[in-house]
């Protein structure tokens, strides 16, 4: 999903999600703004936005 390639593995797969998502199947959007991730400094307000943040 989300633009994410499977990848073949013996009797198996698994994806490579794009930079923006996560999961086993890319289907989970990764919050860039969480506390731990959060890439605006001096107090800055982080949005999530349809191409990033």
């Amino acid at each position: 999903q989300n633009n994410g390639t499977c990848i073949d593995k013996i009797n198996d797969y698994s994806c490579l999600c794009s930079p923006l998502f996560t999961g086993k199947y890319c289907e989970e959007r990764l919050n860039l703004c969480n506390q731990d991730l959060n890439p605006c400094k001096n107090n800055g307000h982080c949005s999530i936005a349809e191409n990033g943040y």
